[in-house]
């Protein structure tokens, strides 16, 4: 038997015996078959969702400030992230515990991994604002 082949493009062939591959829809799932998630694991994962939010944006202006010489270097904006650092790891923290007490593994893994990033931006942040610091 000859196999022949299938012109598909310019200048591109398919063997005729291969198999077609169509694109399958995606199947939709109706939202009343979605599994229903309690209101409190609900609230837990939207405030992960902004505590996360915030992390990155927090992250990249520590990146900005520890990138900055020591001419742009502002004392006083740096103070203001540290706080806003120390609010992150406290809101960690709570979310943290929060999490275990709905027994929430993911939530308290991004929390705790989320506090202790928190803790070295705060360490590091000293150390940039005060390079004596750890002597006083």
């Amino acid at each position: 038997m000859k196999v022949t082949a299938i012109k598909c493009k310019k200048n591109e062939t398919v063997n005729a015996g291969a198999p077609i591959l169509r694109a399958v829809p995606r199947r939709q799932i109706e939202p009343e078959a979605a599994p229903e998630m309690a209101p409190e694991v609900s609230a837990l994962h939207d405030r992960m969702k902004a505590l996360c939010q915030r992390n990155n944006d927090i992250a990249g202006q520590m990146s900005r400030i520890m990138n900055m010489d020591g001419d742009e270097f502002d004392a006083d904006k740096a103070v203001g992230l540290y706080q806003r650092i120390a609010v992150l790891r406290g809101m960690a923290l709570v979310l943290w515990q929060d999490g275990f007490d709905e027994d929430l593994q993911g939530v308290m893994d991004a929390s705790a991994g989320i506090a202790e990033q928190a803790k070295q931006m705060l360490s590091d942040l000293e150390e940039r604002l005060a390079p004596g610091f750890a002597e006083i």
